[in-house]
């Protein structure tokens, strides 16, 4: 049901949160690194993303999606919506924080819809490689024994 997005946090689901941003200078110019937490389980770490970071999931995900899974994906401002608002760093935040929630909500329900049919099993997978890939879960987590598929490790190359 829709109970999951209270937060209830079932150990075997990825769940984020983008809490913060940091401008880091760079030598041409100074840019914006999101920090996000990431919980699996009993395990927490943070990652650092850029807005184009984000970009790059989304349309990494879309591209092996069918129209139809397309449509239940979440949806990020457009690229040029973000360019121009440079000063709204922390509506920035709510957009992402929503977005990766509803991205993780969107998988951990898809993994229990393929439990009972094999329907978007390679979709579903796709997903959740690219979204581990994201934020670097085997380095911190090491194997994913909950999806029993070890595609997911082996091919993260």
């Amino acid at each position: 049901g829709n109970r999951r997005v209270e937060g209830k946090v079932d150990e075997h689901d990825l769940h984020l949160t983008v809490v913060d941003f940091d401008i880091r200078q760079e030598i041409s110019r100074p840019f914006t690194v999101f920090l996000v937490r990431a919980t699996f389980g009993s395990k927490h770490w943070m990652i650092e993303k850029r807005i184009e970071d984000f970009y790059e999931l989304d349309d990494a995900l879309r591209r092996n999606l069918s129209k139809e899974s397309q449509a239940h994906l979440p949806h990020l401002l457009s690229r040029l919506v973000n360019a121009f608002s440079k000063s709204k760093e922390s509506g920035r935040i709510e957009e992402l924080d929503t977005y990766v929630k509803l991205l993780c909500i969107r998988v951990a329900s898809a993994r229990e819809k393929s439990q009972d049919s094999q329907i978007a099993s390679t979709e579903l997978m796709h997903m959740v490689h690219k979204l581990y890939r994201f934020v670097n879960f085997v380095e911190n987590c090491g194997h994913i024994e909950t999806l029993d598929d070890e595609l997911l490790v082996s091919n993260a190359s």
